[in-house]
């Protein structure tokens, strides 16, 4: 019985371990976002925040395509590479690097469509000058998965942060130079060139100097197990990334930036919950489906957070039979 005691309690440890180190440096970078965002909308208008979000949504679409599905599999080949985990590493860096010049080029294609198309619009030279992040995003989840492979949590989350923050003051620094789309497209590359840097560094201890390699055969063999992800996150990431250009496209560009900018609270607080329950839910799992055991395990995390909810500010003192003079006991 101690045994289990003690597994539990370590149990909970790691849950706690995990998701303060995935889910509070979202937090962090939210609360500070949070006014960097309103300082943003209120100096580059409705219109170029518009402006600036439909071409980071357009862009994001263009990144989904660098992926082709490697990433659901690319953490757990490493992991079980062994030896030849720096080769792997070198070919999947290969071939994002080519699906991500790829994609650049699509998006050169769009911004010269819809100049084509559309007249007196900034969006054109916005969404060129978002598309030179899509390189360095695609290294950026190379590295990560790599680091994940060697269970460094802390150094993508460490990066994660400091180029949050710098993204944060270089983007509120730019637009109060010059409020318009394109200088705040050029303030969010800082973010994925500082998560380059960081995150290369570290993965050098592991995985030596990045070679890029040319084994076609290899990358058939790679991409031809990750398809069937790559449709998957395809069609999700065009659901989700397609709202704010449709907005754009049906009610203008300024509407589009209004609902963009009302639309980002909502996505960091999901962002938080999943960092957290992403961290939880590994452990959890280890438990091996002992339904009590889990029980117990979750009261003991939710018991001070239900009890700072429910009694709030009374302050009573506990009686003889347990109960709190002018105040509530929690029913756990």
């Amino acid at each position: 019985m101690s045994q289990a005691r003690q597994q539990d309690s370590a149990d909970v440890g790691m849950i706690w371990k995990n998701a303060s180190w995935l889910g509070v440096v979202p937090v962090l970078l939210n609360i500070v976002a949070l006014f960097s965002t309103g300082y943003i909308t209120r100096r580059v208008g409705p219109a170029g925040f518009g402006q600036f979000s439909i071409a980071l949504a357009l862009t994001g679409l263009t990144v989904t395509i660098t992926d082709l599905g490697l990433r659901s599999l690319a953490v757990r080949n490493l992991a079980r590479s062994g030896p030849g985990a720096r080769r792997g590493l070198h070919d999947l860096m290969s071939v994002r690097l080519i699906t991500a010049a790829v994609a650049t080029v699509m998006a050169w294609v769009m911004a010269a469509t819809i100049a084509a198309l559309s007249t007196g619009s900034r969006l054109p030279p916005v969404l060129l000058v978002s598309s030179l992040g899509i390189v360095p995003t695609a290294m950026v989840g190379v590295f990560t998965d790599g680091l994940m492979a060697r269970d460094q949590a802390r150094a993508t989350s460490a990066a994660t942060f400091w180029s949050g923050a710098l993204l944060t003051i270089a983007s509120v620094v730019a637009v109060a130079l010059r409020p318009t789309g394109e200088m705040l497209a050029a303030s969010y590359l800082v973010g994925p060139f500082i998560k380059v840097m960081m995150l290369s560094h570290r993965a050098r201890e592991f995985y030596g100097p990045i070679r890029l390699r040319w084994r076609p055969k290899q990358w058939r063999v790679l991409t031809a197990r990750s398809f069937g992800f790559f449709k998957v996150s395809l069609t999700g990431q065009a659901i989700n990334r397609i709202e704010t250009p449709l907005i754009g496209w049906l009610f203008g560009e300024k509407i589009a930036g209004i609902f963009a900018a009302s639309m980002s609270l909502a996505e960091r607080l999901g962002l938080v919950i999943d960092n957290v329950t992403t961290a939880a839910l590994p452990t959890l799992m280890r438990l091996r489906g002992d339904a009590t055991r889990i029980g117990e395990v979750v009261a003991r995390i939710m018991h001070p957070l239900l009890t700072a909810l429910l009694v709030g500010e009374h302050h009573g003192h506990d009686g003889v039979d347990g109960r709190r003079d002018g105040g509530l006991r929690p029913g756990l």
